[in-house]
């Protein structure tokens, strides 16, 4: 079938070809645009043949001889081109673009796909055959001897770098005409769609392939492009360094790039001459390809040196923001040491600054933030000093970018990392970024579905930062209320929110907005995420600590929250650990206020219909025979000391069932005994969250406060069992009458395992 196909089609194409050469001569153009159509169809039919069936491709007879009318067109067509450089001719226009993109891509796959190894290509390798192995090993033969030979792959290496990776008389133009424009488009990836990006794309996979034949070729040729004398050669030059820089993978172990650094490269930046900007934009990319690659501490500070005079010195702007997108490259980086790069953090800031203030372009200032965003998160603190002159050079950026939500976008995540770095600080740019905040978050403005998440971030850092509560910030409370209602991955960034208010200003956010809060809460009672009911959980729990019963209590049973867990917590229709989550707001209640959780139960046992005066002992039930579902030892400590403080209500119900209670503490001693302090400060949903918190903020010292000054934390599990026994023992008029009332009927053993646990024997 492939035979019988390509050969005609084949035939075709070069038929095609002709008729245009001849038709590229006359004025004919709609004929030409129609054969042009042909021909690039061919092409895509080729590359689609390909990319489905490369076995099939190179086991048909006449593939071959396709690829190789295509790559005598590539070569043949970079001889003219190169000649139109040398003498200074204008780009042919008729030279067809589309042609060579598509022979070249169909070049390049061949080579990336040379070897035709089914067992690795195959995503059940059970499943391959003996025949289709016996194929694939055919197809590697014949492209190995009929295209892809040693001969061919000099050729292709000295036609890519020499012919297609050169700067182009149109890219000088450009460069020259709209600099940042043509910076933005030469770092693109759009290489399936452009020439030279193809090009270079199809060496560093021939290079991939054949490192051991052309590496040698490479290095020689690094040696040999030391010294140019013509513009021609300037320009191979700045070719075969892009090479180097493509091929980092391939050459590294066999190049020492430190000694071309300290020797070629290092001279050559401080080189003087207005053709040189060429070599020293390529140079600046050149250190951004190799800085990650293990370099040492002294290369290290050589490159930091390089960068910034190029930075520095050139007046040309793309060299500068090529030379300052490879110095975030080289601070962005594994090996990165803070005290290599502060001598130089000053001056690589200033001239990012400066940089900043000049460029026009939206896309060429994303990148430049982008830039500094990275960075500002490797340096942290370090950066505090020129925030300020970064906000005033951003914010006015801001109401230029009303119709670039991406734009926009990039301006708030830099806001975000500004505000950290301010830490206390940043109480000085509320009045700027808190009214950025309510506008991303606006569902009236249609580009909040960009900026929500980002806004969220920044909103949220606001309030990690924020020293004490102020009217300005608490202003924004209700908004995030609104939000809950966001039943997607931003909720979560919500719920952070709103528990950063409560650790703020606790008694505040309920008095303010407390009904609204619990009920935006309330409807998510009952989502079987344990994730979500963790977060959940975990907020209102922060709630309940940072203010007293009086405040919280009628909010809470009015929004119908406390109802919602009653009703899942008895239907049981959820896994138990999510269940247990939510249990943790009653067992927190109980220790808050006991009295008000009983009667609560009491209240809505009042409002069933059936056996009425039961529904606490089912509770009890329901709770303890679930309570090995909870894994984590503050989370089991919490729900032992809520139960245990039920007892202290002497309620007849609770006390009945004190040899249940009796069995978790049995339970729970000596698992506080042997966990680790800080067990007992971090909750559940702090291990599990993936929402990074600022290493450094005045909230974690207040949510530290909180979690030392929790009962959770503070409580000797010991001596409150001793005094719950000795309350209830009171209570039942002494030691004789609890003894026969109570313990005459628990289980001897039961209560000698609690007195060791007791006595910690």
């Amino acid at each position: 079938m492939y035979t019988s196909m390509t050969r005609p089609s084949r035939q075709r194409l070069m038929d095609y070809m002709k008729i245009r050469s001849q038709l590229v001569q006359s004025t004919s153009r709609d004929f030409q645009e129609l054969v042009d159509t042909l021909i690039e169809e061919h092409g895509a039919l080729y590359l689609a043949l390909q990319k489905t069936h490369p076995v099939s491709c190179a086991l048909c007879p006449a593939w071959p001889s396709i690829l190789l009318y295509y790559w005598q067109t590539i070569v043949a067509e970079g001889n003219r081109l190169l000649e139109q450089y040398k003498t200074g001719e204008a780009e042919n226009t008729n030279v067809f673009q589309q042609f060579l993109l598509q022979g070249m891509l169909l070049v390049k796959d061949t080579i990336k796909h040379s070897s035709y190894n089914v067992d690795s290509s195959s995503s059940d390798v059970l499943s391959v055959t003996d025949e289709e192995k016996a194929m694939a090993a055919e197809a590697r033969t014949i492209m190995h001897t009929q295209f892809i030979t040693p001969d061919f792959v000099n050729v292709c290496a000295e036609t890519l770098v020499s012919k297609y990776m050169l700067l182009t008389p149109s890219d000088m133009e450009k460069w020259e005409e709209e600099p940042e424009s043509w910076a933005n488009t030469i770092d693109s990836e759009n290489w399936e769609f452009e020439l030279r990006p193809c090009a270079e794309m199809t060496f560093m996979s021939l290079l991939t392939q054949h490192r051991d034949q052309l590496c040698p070729i490479l290095l020689d040729l690094a040696e040999k492009v030391a010294n140019v004398s013509s513009y021609e050669e300037l320009l191979f030059k700045e070719a075969v360094y892009a090479a180097i820089g493509l091929g980092v993978q391939s050459i590294y172990g066999r190049f020492d790039f430190e000694a071309f650094l300290a020797n070629r490269l290092m001279p050559e930046i401080f080189a003087k001459g207005p053709s040189l900007k060429i070599l020293h934009r390529r140079i600046a990319w050149l250190l951004g390809k190799w800085v990650n690659e293990g370099i040492s501490a002294d290369s290290r500070v050589a490159i930091y040196q390089g960068l910034l005079e190029l930075m520095t010195r050139e007046d040309d702007m793309v060299v500068r923001l090529t030379a300052a997108h490879s110095l975030r490259l080289a601070i962005d980086d594994w090996d990165f040491e803070i005290g290599i790069l502060l001598p130089y953090l000053g001056p690589a800031m200033d001239l990012l600054l400066q940089l900043l203030n000049e460029v026009t372009e939206s896309e060429t200032i994303m990148k430049l933030i982008a830039d500094i965003n990275a960075i500002a998160d490797r340096t942290g603190s370090h950066m505090e000093p020129y925030a300020g002159k970064l906000i005033e050079l951003l914010v006015p950026h801001w109401s230029r970018a009303q119709e670039e939500p991406l734009f926009q976008s990039a301006l708030v995540t830099t806001f975000s990392k500004i505000a950290a770095i301010l830490k206390e600080q940043s109480v000085q740019v509320q009045g700027l970024f808190l009214p950025i905040v309510q506008t991303c978050v606006d569902r009236n403005n249609k580009a909040h579905v960009y900026l929500l998440e980002d806004a969220l971030d920044l909103w949220w850092t606001m309030l990690q930062t924020a020293p004490a509560n102020n009217s300005q910030i608490f202003s924004l409370l209700p908004i995030a209320i609104e939000l809950l209602d966001y039943d997607t991955e931003c909720m979560r960034k919500v719920i952070k929110i709103i528990e950063s208010y409560l650790l703020l200003d606790g008694h505040g956010t309920i008095q303010q907005c407390g009904l609204q809060l619990f009920s935006g809460l309330s409807v998510y009672i009952g989502s079987s995420k344990s994730e979500v009911a963790s977060n959940i959980s975990n907020v209102i729990e922060t709630a309940l600590q940072m203010c007293p019963v009086q405040t919280f209590g009628g909010p809470l049973v009015q929004s119908g929250l406390l109802g919602n867990i009653l009703n899942v917590f008895l239907q049981d229709k959820l896994y138990a650990h999510a269940i247990m989550s939510y249990m943790a707001i009653f067992a927190r209640l109980a220790i808050c206020d006991a009295q008000f959780l009983l009667e609560f139960i009491q209240m809505a046992d009042r409002e069933v219909d059936s056996a009425p005066g039961n529904l606490l002992g089912n509770v009890l039930d329901k709770w303890m025979d679930k309570f090995d579902n909870i894994g984590h030892p503050r989370a089991r400590k919490l729900h032992c000391i809520g139960l245990t403080n039920l007892l202290n209500t002497h309620n007849a119900a609770v006390t009945a069932r004190l040899p249940n209670i009796m069995a978790i503490w049995i339970d729970v001693l000596p698992e506080v005994n042997e966990a680790e302090e800080d067990a007992f400060l971090f909750t559940e949903a702090d291990m599990q969250s993936d929402l990074a918190e600022l290493d450094e903020s005045a909230e974690k010292d207040r949510k530290m406060i909180m979690r030392r000054e929790d009962p959770v934390y503070r409580s000797d599990l010991v001596q409150l069992i001793r005094q719950t026994l000795g309350a209830c023992e009171a209570n039942m008029g002494g030691s004789q009458q609890f003894q026969q009332a109570v313990l005459s009927t628990i289980d001897p053993t039961l209560l000698d395992q609690l007195n060791k646990s007791l006595t910690g024997q």
